[in-house]
This record gives structure tokens, sequence and C-alpha cells, in this order.
């Protein structure tokens, strides 16, 4: 209920409405990454990490960038040969 657009549009005229958005995407993106988190298996701390890195894109100077992008490269390649191994990829 608190995750629907009509939920929130009750509070469009208050003062903390920016609050309440915020709010909004941030229970929204944990029940993403939770529900997500449940078929990772062994790659869920990994998981964890790269979405660290690409929420956190701009903080990282230019070899920290490098470093992490191959992590995230590797971490999203894996975890689709993963997939594709167990059948889950047409």
């Amino acid at each position: 209920m608190v995750l629907g657009q009509d939920y929130l549009q009750k509070y469009r005229k208050k003062d903390y409405f920016e609050l309440a958005r915020e709010l909004r995407g941030a229970i929204l993106q944990w029940g993403q990454a939770t529900t997500g988190i449940q078929f990772l298996d062994e790659y869920s701390m990994d998981f964890l990490k790269h979405r660290q890195i690409v929420e956190s894109l701009e903080d990282f100077s230019d070899e920290e960038l490098n470093d992490n992008a191959e992590f995230s490269l590797n971490f999203v390649t894996s975890l689709i040969l993963k997939w594709q191994e167990e059948g889950m990829l047409d």
C-alpha cells in the first residue's frame, strides 16, 4: 500500500512530500534487493558490493572506478553464466 503511487499523491501538497517520496523509494529498493538476494545464493555478498558500487560511481577516483567496474563486470558475467547453466535463461 505504501509503495503505490496513489498513496504518495496524498502527500503531494505537504511540506514533507520529498521525504515521503525518498522513503518510499528506499523501501522499494530494499524490497527489490531483498527479493533478489533470495535467488543469488553464494553471490549475495557480491550483489551487495555491486549495488554499493553502482550507487557510488561518482565518488570513485579513476583507478577505483576501473577496479570496481572490473568487479561488477565479473560479478554480472558469473551470475549470467550460472543462470544459463541452471537453465534459467533461454
